[in-house]
């Protein structure tokens, strides 16, 4: 995904919590005043409220260089909060605002920046500082990242203003308590669930459609699907988890076997896939491997090349989420295949 070129509107400006709204008006306000004394209207747009939370540190520039670059071109009102942060106030709040200019494009996107660093123990005052900053009527997202903190009292104060919640179960010290409190939170009608995790499995699933097309499409017999992944890799066990609701909810409905283990990868490779296929007697084997982003593909022993779809990076998958994709009608029912499946030792 191109980046877009950002021009700040103006610095930032710390001010009290309480005063963020009237900052906001304030700052387009002053914007639209050119040094020579005359105006200039800016364009603002907005079509959602961002609010995206992650821990002090690294966690947390993580996710600002992810924000940055997915929203350039989406018009929203983000919040950033930043929680455990070191500040001598319970939470110090500032607001700017930029235009980003699309590549190829002349034309631009003005949006607002809040910025919420909050003290651990602040955390349970954000909802009311959150809930006058959201802009009424449009949609809000809720980004989560780290799949530890939907565990948080204090985020279950936010999770009423949201209508989607973004996390990753990737980042977490335990898979399967991702997945219980993400399959819990799905039985909210009211909010929608996304996780990054299965989100990567994206240029996967299309890739899987192409190579049954060629297989059980003319006729081949399945005989097998074999996964190998490190064990406990979450793409491993999202893919493992697809493919069993994809052949039938006990994984072996149209296959003998659909295995996951540690071997048969090649080197460097985090992700190897093989259709064990039967035609007129004749056996046949179609392999997937991914490296890094990358997939490769090779038919009976043909060698491998490289497929045109790269595995989306975090930045990718919120952009496409921001505007507004549905998810994948089999998600739910995978989550609970892969918690089925690995939850026990996950």
């Amino acid at each position: 995904m191109a980046a877009p070129e950002v021009v700040p509107v103006g610095p930032p400006v710390a001010i009290d919590p309480a005063r963020i709204a009237q900052a906001l008006r304030e700052l387009w306000k002053d914007a639209e005043h050119r040094d020579d004394g005359t105006e200039h209207a800016l364009v603002r747009a907005c079509g959602l409220t961002l609010v995206a939370i992650a821990s002090h540190g690294a966690e947390f520039a993580r996710v600002r260089d992810d924000v940055a670059e997915s929203t350039g071109t989406v018009p929203a009102r983000t919040i950033l909060i930043e929680i455990g942060a070191d500040v001598t106030v319970p939470i110090h709040a500032d607001v700017t605002a930029y235009c980003a200019v699309t590549p190829g494009s002349d034309k631009q996107v003005c949006q607002e920046l809040v910025t919420l660093r909050v003290r651990a123990e602040a955390a349970a005052d954000l909802a009311a500082v959150v809930a006058p900053l959201i802009v009424t009527d449009l949609p809000v997202v809720l980004l989560v990242p780290q799949a530890d903190l939907l565990a948080a009292a204090w985020l279950d104060r936010l999770l009423p203003l949201a209508d989607v919640l973004v996390t990753d179960s990737a980042r977490c010290t335990s898979l399967s308590k991702a997945l219980e409190r993400l399959l819990r939170r799905s039985a909210d009608p009211h909010l929608s669930i996304r996780d990054i995790a299965f989100e990567r499995l994206a240029c996967w699933r299309e890739l899987l459609g192409d190579v049954w097309d060629e297989t059980l499409g003319v006729g081949h017999r399945l005989d097998a699907v074999e996964l190998a992944a490190e064990r406990g890799d979450t793409m491993g066990v999202m893919l493992h988890a697809f493919i069993a609701v994809a052949l039938g909810h006990d994984g072996a409905s149209r296959t003998r076997r659909v295995e996951l283990s540690a071997a048969t990868r090649a080197a460097g490779a985090t992700l190897a896939l093989t259709f064990a296929t039967s035609k007129g007697g004749q056996a046949h084997r179609a392999t997937l491997m991914q490296y890094g982003r990358h997939v490769t593909y090779a038919h009976d022993g043909t060698e491998s090349c490289d497929l045109p779809r790269p595995v989306p990076d975090d930045a990718e998958i919120l952009h496409s989420i921001l505007l507004g994709t549905d998810c994948e009608s089999t998600f739910e029912r995978v989550l609970a295949k892969a918690l089925d499946l690995h939850g026990p030792t996950a």
